[in-house]
């Protein structure tokens, strides 16, 4: 999505301590530009976002470092969502797509449980959760929760099919959302095979993700669709993510710790003294494996 921009963000306010009035994408989303767009430079903003002049930002607070690859139950939603709300809301184009998506298929978010899951090139990047881990998960979110319907949203077709055949009736998926059966990501595949205007194209992700974000429950990847999913949501609160190592996320558990962590980084006077303190908190595994990464995203003013 737009986590250059936010970095960019990020960097400005803390070289020069302001916040830009606008935001040009003249030279980003080079996947989702049609050829006209392409040979126009067209700025790609207004057709994917709408600004919020009148949200407050503050420049005095350092925006924080948002890792795609994070755990998202330990990003500074306090922090970052007035950032959210102030550049990066979706379009009026956006939006209505997103409303009529959510009327012909019927979506009730407070009844829905949202799988996310990214497959083809992802493996290069992050050691991938198999299908089969999403599926497990599901099932007992399921179990759980009786009057759910799933919705798969996927860049891969047998892990559509998977889904669909085992939950029956159950599960949905969006037809308009294209996949893959070649292992090509699907912005990677050729104009042809897309068979979709590719600005159009990004609006549909924009409209989607951010109803995605807007679900009862969510099973999620690691990457910077998932990540905007978060980001759209405000928290992680009911978001069981698949992480950089393939390990299951259970939100209810980073919340409280990144709580407890992030007093200890505020008084620690040194890493001599916030390390064995640290180590001792961290008993879950991958709480230990992601310790460096927290203490990034953290920043601590």
């Amino acid at each position: 999505m737009c986590t250059v921009s936010l970095w960019n963000l990020a960097d400005l306010q803390d070289v020069r301590g302001i916040f830009p009035s606008r935001i040009d994408c003249s030279r980003n989303f080079h996947f989702f530009r049609n050829a006209e767009q392409r040979r126009k430079n067209t700025d790609m903003y207004p057709l994917f976002f709408k600004p919020k002049p009148d949200a407050v930002v503050d420049p005095r607070r350092r925006l924080p470092f948002v890792p795609h690859h994070g755990v998202y139950a330990f990003l500074d939603y306090q922090r970052l969502n007035p950032i959210i709300d102030r550049f990066f809301q979706p379009s009026d184009r956006a939006v209505e797509v997103r409303a009529d998506l959510q009327r012909r298929y019927s979506i009730d978010p407070a009844k829905t449980i949202a799988v996310v899951y990214r497959g083809t090139d992802k493996g290069t990047e992050v050691m991938l959760a198999s299908p089969e881990a999403f599926l497990s998960k599901t099932r007992q979110l399921v179990d759980e929760n009786p009057g759910h319907r799933v919705w798969i949203q996927t860049d891969e077709e047998d892990v559509r099919n998977l889904f669909v055949h085992e939950l029956g009736d159950r599960c949905f998926y969006l037809n308009e959302m294209p996949v893959s059966n070649n292992g090509v990501v699907v912005h990677g595949q050729n104009d042809e095979t897309l068979n979709v205007d590719r600005g159009e194209f990004g609006v549909l992700l924009i409209a989607v993700n951010s109803l995605l974000a807007q679900a009862d429950i969510v099973v999620n990847h690691t990457g910077n669709m998932a990540l905007w999913l978060c980001l759209w949501r405000g928290h992680a609160r009911g978001v069981w993510q698949f992480d950089d190592e393939a390990k299951s996320v259970n939100p209810a558990v980073p919340a409280c710790y990144g709580a407890l962590l992030r007093r200890f980084v505020t008084r620690a006077t040194s890493w001599r003294f916030l390390r064995p303190r640290l180590c001792k908190l961290t008993s879950r595994s991958y709480l230990r494996r992601h310790l460096i990464n927290i203490l990034r995203m953290m920043r601590v003013v």
